[in-house]
């Protein structure tokens, strides 16, 4: 809808002449500026979204399980795109990848922390048939604009056949 609108406007200013079509452009500049900045300053300090959550928790309890299990290792953290990311810009060096058939194969016999977003207990999935779940944690991530709201995330280690 904006590129014919685009095309359009800047017609009717190059008709309009090069002096008006000065203001057109600027005041349609101008409108789209104020428009992005209401619109950031919506995402990203009034209204609770996937951006506000903060991931301290999260981040502390995969930690310590990564270091309890140092010794035979974690392959890969695995789960959500968003969830991935917002881990991946907190610790570059943490082994975060995809699932398969969109991430790498899984190796067998290693072990693999996948995280779930849910407010149930229940286990989720096996990454893989035949998984064996080892452990199961609960983890609240919190909302930095209203801590009262957020996410329960499940925090699963399998171990794959």
């Amino acid at each position: 809808m904006a590129m014919p609108g685009a095309l359009g406007l800047m017609l009717w200013a190059l008709e309009a002449g090069p002096r008006r079509a000065g203001r057109v452009i600027a005041v349609a500049v101008g409108v789209v500026g104020v428009a992005v900045t209401i619109g950031i300053f919506v995402v990203f300090g009034l209204k609770p979204s996937r951006l506000s959550y903060d991931f301290t928790p999260l981040r502390a309890e995969i930690s310590a399980i990564l270091a309890e299990t140092a010794d035979p290792g974690i392959e890969r953290l695995t789960g959500a795109g968003w969830l991935m990311g917002s881990l991946a810009l907190l610790e570059p060096d943490w082994p975060v990848k995809r699932p398969p058939p969109l991430g790498p194969a899984l190796v067998p016999a290693a072990r693999v922390v996948q995280l779930r977003v849910t407010e149930d207990a229940e286990a989720g999935a096996p990454p893989q048939p035949a998984a064996i779940l080892e452990q199961s944690r609960a983890v609240r991530v919190p909302d930095r604009i209203d801590p009262r709201q957020g996410r329960s995330v499940m925090v699963e280690i399998w171990r794959l056949p």
